[in-house]
C-alpha cells in the first residue's frame, strides 16, 4: 500500500468518527436526521470529503479492493453531492450512515493495522541488516 492510500484512509477514519460523533450528539434517530439541517450538513460535509479522498487513493488499491469497498458509488455521491444538492435524498444518506459508515471505518481500520503492521515488519528487516554491518 502507498503512502497516498495511507494518508486518504487515515482521513476517512476521521470523518468517519466525526459522522458517528455527530449522530451520537444530535440523536441516533431518523426522524431527528430528516428534520434537522445542521445535523444533515455535518454528515453530508463528511460524505463529501470521503468521496473526495475516494479520488485520491491509488488505482492499484481500489482495484485490490473494489470487492470491499464501492470506490466509484462514493465518488458519485460526493459528485451528485457538490453539483446536484436538490437532489440529495436524507433518507438514503440516513441508510449510508448506519450501514456503510461502519463498514468503511472497520475496512479502514484493518487496511491501516495492516499496513502498520506490514511497514513495521518493514522496520525491523532494515534494523536487523543494519545490525549486521
Amino acid at each position: 500500500m502507498k503512502k497516498r492510500d495511507i494518508d486518504a484512509l487515515e482521513h476517512m477514519l476521521r470523518y468517519c468518527i466525526r459522522i458517528n460523533s455527530s449522530v451520537f450528539r444530535f440523536g441516533d434517530d431518523k426522524a431527528i436526521f430528516l428534520k434537522d439541517i445542521d445535523f444533515q450538513s455535518s454528515v453530508i460535509l463528511h460524505l463529501f470529503q470521503i468521496g473526495e479522498l475516494s479520488a485520491v487513493l491509488t488505482d492499484d488499491f481500489k482495484a485490490s479492493s473494489k470487492d470491499d469497498i464501492d470506490w466509484r458509488s462514493m465518488k458519485s455521491f460526493r459528485n451528485m453531492v457538490a453539483h446536484e444538492y436538490k437532489r440529495v435524498n436524507f433518507t438514503k444518506v440516513w441508510d449510508i450512515v448506519k450501514s456503510f459508515i461502519p463498514e468503511l471505518e472497520s475496512f479502514c481500520e484493518y487496511q491501516l493495522s495492516q499496513a502498520n503492521h506490514f511497514y513495521q515488519d518493514e522496520i525491523n528487516i532494515e534494523h536487523n541488516e543494519d545490525l549486521e554491518l
